[in-house]
């Protein structure tokens, strides 16, 4: 626009509307003033920022590298954070406050109005200079003052005075800021933690650094054995084709005392660290690669012992139950177990100090055989504990792994020897023969003895015998076979049940009670304990039976009877059988057992003379024999 020259009407305009009329202008120039201005600190700090930043980066850069194989030391890091801090104190200084704190100057923004509009042609700047007071020295400048403002405002309706904003810093800055934000927003997003854990360390904070390679399975204390050198392993989880080329353990305790202690791969590849039983408490961190750990508290604590309260072993339900239904048991002082199969060893401990848990370990003699690992049931207090297992073939030792509640082992674990003991076979003898139907009289002459009697056709033959078992005698049984031919056969003896007590005392060497009948027939009777609380019952058996041969098929005189007894002990897993020794007998008709019978009152009488002989020989010499009238 071109300015037009007013005409002399207008320069009677009264100054007060002059002066007045140049409010909206000032304003308009103050407001342009305060936005530039608010302009100029967003392109400070800007600025500010492109200085400050990339060597912020530089130096969390610098920290991460130098964190990978080992701890970036505090001076190192003090440098670092003083010089970008320094920086940023510097650039705003310069390009923030100073312009902050510039105070409003009316002249200059107007000058920047008219550059930016050259149709004012000075006119504004000068306006304004001569309405200041101090410029009106004569009546000239007044009109000069009143027509100069006349076309001034005549023109400034025609004037956007906010292209005169500095808007090209704000372009600027943000084509410049852009790359380093967009940096920092990545950053953010993609390595969030990382980013986090590095501003944070750049502000002196002891903040770990997130690494690719994680330390597992470390607990929230390290507990080491007091006075004991102590291996600690570590593993680790690392990224493909990431190998750690360094590990240390940093050490320090109350008192500030520091070690640092290598990490190193053992044989078997595993990153371990020994530390000395001079290591006392305090705390560590851990750094393998670029791995981490820590700080870490290091306490030394005494290890738990076991001390046995009692040790015993309970018979199986088979062996038989005391009188209150209770199993028999025996003890064991010092804790070394002999038992039959089958039998439960019950074991109470007390420990040292409360448990987190403990762990049964039964080996045996074959090497070669798995272990049998079990839990052990804790009392209350953690303190207690009863160790039951059941006895098995091949067990050779017992031990019991413990570890407190922070998770420290007994050292030597408790042990001790486990024997299982083989039980015998039943013992089971003949008594001597009797006469069916006749009482055995039992005495020390040798014309009693009736063994080797033969058996009249179609008659019977008794059989008496007794047994005994450690294990209990279970069933009898009767087996015969006629020449030595064909398989044995059996025939099961019944146990006897007395109906009262009438029968007297069962006589062990009779096969019969006291007041059995000469044809009493006890097949099978086993006795009641004499003290049932030390010893159950069924460990002696014994009876009586006769046995007829006239129901037998083709038996003819001059047959011989093979036959025995034989008695199963009460053991249902392994039962075990005992027989007695095999008698003969030899069936003949009714002239040869009359000729038996002369035949064995010959050898009587010369058995007795032979007796009376021996005395004479020995008169004199033996006190107990009298001398012959």
């Amino acid at each position: 626009m071109v300015f037009q020259k007013m005409e002399q009407p207008e320069l009677i305009m009264a100054e007060a509307l002059i002066y007045k009329s140049l409010g909206p202008i000032r304003n308009q120039i103050k407001k342009i003033w305060l936005l530039n201005k608010s302009i100029d600190i967003i392109y400070g700090i800007a600025k500010s920022l492109l200085f400050v930043l990339p060597l912020l980066a530089i130096a969390c850069l610098a920290d991460w590298v130098w964190d990978i194989e080992e701890e970036t030391p505090l001076p190192f890091r003090l440098l670092m954070t003083a010089s970008w801090l320094s920086l940023l104190m510097v650039s705003l200084a310069s390009y923030v406050v100073l312009p902050a704190i510039k105070r409003f100057k009316e002249d200059e923004t107007a000058l920047k109005i008219e550059q930016t509009f050259p149709e004012f042609d000075h006119r504004l700047i000068t306006v304004l200079q001569l309405s200041r007071p101090e410029a009106r020295f004569d009546k000239k400048s007044e009109k000069l003052l009143a027509e100069l403002t006349v076309e001034v405002i005549a023109c400034y309706p025609n004037f956007n005075f906010n292209d005169a904003l500095e808007l090209k810093k704000l372009k600027e800055s943000s084509y410049r800021f852009a790359p380093v934000f967009l940096f920092v927003v990545l950053a953010l997003l993609f390595a969030h933690d990382s980013a986090k854990a590095l501003l944070e360390r750049q502000f002196l904070l002891n903040s770990p650094i997130p690494r690719n390679t994680t330390i597992i399975n470390l607990p929230e204390k390290i507990v080491l054995a007091e006075g004991e050198e102590v291996s600690i392993g570590f593993d680790l989880r690392l990224t493909e084709g990431y190998i750690p080329s360094m590990g240390k353990m940093r050490w320090k305790n109350q008192a500030g005392k520091a070690l640092v202690i290598p990490i190193e791969l053992d044989e078997m590849g595993q990153w371990k660290a020994t530390l000395a039983s001079s290591i006392e408490d305090g705390f560590v961190t851990i750094r393998i690669g670029d791995g981490r750990a820590g700080p870490l508290p290091v306490i030394r604590k005494n290890r738990p012992t076991l001390e046995m309260v009692s040790a015993k072993i309970l018979m199986p339900e088979w062996f038989g139950k005391r009188p209150d239904g209770s199993p028999y048991e025996k003890t064991f002082p010092k804790g070394d177990i002999g038992g039959i199969e089958g039998s439960t060893v019950q074991v109470e401990f007390k420990s040292s100090q409360p448990l987190k848990e403990a762990t049964l370990v039964v080996k045996n003699y074959d090497s070669n055989l798995t272990p049998e690992t079990m839990p052990c049931a804790l009392g209350e207090n953690k303190q207690t504990l009863i160790v039951r297992f059941n006895l098995k073939l091949g067990n050779a030792r017992y031990q019991v792994n413990i570890s407190n509640q922070d998770g420290l082992e007994s050292n030597p674990n408790w042990q001790r020897k486990l024997t299982v003991l083989q039980t015998p076979e039943p013992l089971v003898s003949l008594l001597p023969e009797q006469i069916p139907g006749l009482v055995r009289v039992f005495g020390k002459d040798e014309d009693t003895d009736i063994d080797g009697l033969p058996v009249l056709i179609g008659k019977q033959f008794r059989v008496a015998y007794k047994a005994e078992s450690y294990s209990g005698l279970s069933v009898a049984k009767f087996r015969y076979r006629i020449n030595e031919k064909g398989d044995w056969n059996t025939l099961p003896l019944q146990e006897f049940k007395p109906e009262s007590e009438k029968t007297g005392k069962f006589l062990i060497e009779a096969g019969s009670f006291e007041n059995s009948s000469p044809k009493a027939v006890i097949d099978f009777y086993p006795l009641p304990s004499d003290d049932p609380w030390k010893t159950p019952d069924r460990r002696l058996a014994g009876g009586r039976f006769d046995f007829q041969i006239g129901p037998l098929k083709n038996i003819r005189v001059g047959d011989k009877i093979e036959y025995f007894v034989e008695v199963t002990d009460m053991n249902p897993v392994e039962p075990k059988t005992g027989q007695s020794e095999i008698l003969i007998k030899e069936v003949v008709g009714l002239d040869e057992l009359l000729a038996w019978w002369r035949r064995k009152e010959k050898e009587t009488e010369k058995l007795m003379q032979l007796k009376n002989k021996q005395a004479t020989v020995f008169e004199g010499f033996l006190p107990n024999l009298t001398p012959k009238p």
